[in-house]
C-alpha cells in the first residue's frame, strides 16, 4: 500500500453514508486529489475539525494500486478561520479553489503556496478581496501557463505605448487598438507587470488607486474567462455579494 505525507488545503466536501465524507485536495506534491476520511462524523473523531473547507494540513494518505487516497491522519496548520467567518471571504475562498480545481489540478506546490499565501493575508492582514481577487487570477493564469505578453505588442511587435490588452494574448499599442479591446492606463500596465514579475512573498505588496483597482478587476477577471473558456458558479456568487 502507497502512503505520502503532503501539506494541502480542503477545497471541497461531500459527506457520505452516516459518517464519511471525501475531501478534495489541493496538495504540495500531487496536485489536486480526492481523499476518503472515514468516520469523520463521529464525536471521536481526531480529523473532524481538519476536514472541513478552507482548513491546511499536514496530511498522511494511503492508497492502494488505481484506488481512491483515503486519510490516515492529519494535523491542522492553519483553519484560517477569520475567513470562514465572514461570507465574502469564504465566497472568495471558495472561488479560488475552484479556480485551481480546473485550471491547475496537476500543480504541484507553486498553486497551493499562492493561495495559502492569498488566504493568510485575506485571513490576518486585512487584504483587500478585490486586490486579492485580481493578483490570484493574474498569478494562477502565470502558473498555469497561459501568461500574457507585456512586453510587446501582440499586433505589431512595437515596445512603446500600451493604450489596450486583448484578451487573446496581452499588451496592444496604440496604433493597433481596436474599440473591442479593453483601454488601459499606464498605472494599469505597471501593476500588471508588477503582479506578472513579483515572487510571492512581494506579490501583494503594492498600492493602487481605486480606479486602478476597478481596471485591474476587469482585466484579471476577463483574461481569465476567456481563456478557460468557463463560467464558475462561485464567481457568480460571489459577484453578487461583493
Amino acid at each position: 500500500m502507497e502512503s505520502v505525507k503532503t501539506r494541502a488545503i480542503v477545497a471541497r466536501r461531500a459527506d457520505y453514508g452516516e459518517a464519511n465524507c471525501i475531501l478534495t485536495l489541493i496538495t504540495d506534491k500531487l496536485g489536486v486529489i480526492s481523499a476518503c476520511v472515514y468516520g469523520v462524523q463521529s464525536r471521536k473523531s481526531r480529523m473532524k475539525a481538519g476536514a472541513q473547507v478552507m482548513c491546511c494540513s499536514d496530511f498522511v494518505l494511503s492508497r492502494k494500486k488505481g484506488a481512491i487516497y483515503r486519510v490516515e491522519a492529519m494535523e491542522i496548520a492553519d483553519s484560517f478561520y477569520p475567513i470562514c467567518e465572514d461570507l465574502k471571504g469564504l465566497a472568495l475562498g471558495n472561488y479560488m479553489c475552484e479556480l485551481i480545481c480546473d485550471i491547475a489540478a496537476d500543480d504541484s506546490g507553486h498553486v497551493l503556496s499562492l493561495l495559502l499565501n492569498t488566504l493568510y493575508l485575506l485571513a490576518y492582514k486585512n487584504l483587500d478581496p478585490a486586490v486579492a481577487k485580481a493578483i490570484f487570477e493574474l498569478k494562477l493564469m502565470q502558473l498555469a501557463g497561459y501568461m500574457p505578453v507585456t512586453d510587446r505588442c501582440i499586433c505589431c511587435g512595437s515596445r512603446n505605448n500600451f493604450d489596450a490588452f486583448d484578451f487573446d494574448g496581452g499588451t496592444v499599442c496604440g496604433d493597433c487598438a481596436r474599440p473591442d479591446m479593453l483601454c488601459i492606463s499606464p498605472d494599469v500596465y505597471k501593476a500588471l507587470c508588477y503582479i506578472l514579475s513579483a515572487d510571492d512573498r512581494r506579490i501583494f505588496s503594492f498600492k493602487i488607486s481605486d480606479k486602478v483597482k476597478g481596471d485591474l478587476a476587469v482585466l484579471a477577471e476577463g483574461y481569465l474567462l476567456h481563456k478557460s473558456e468557463r463560467r464558475y458558479k462561485s464567481l457568480e456568487y460571489l459577484k453578487k455579494i461583493m
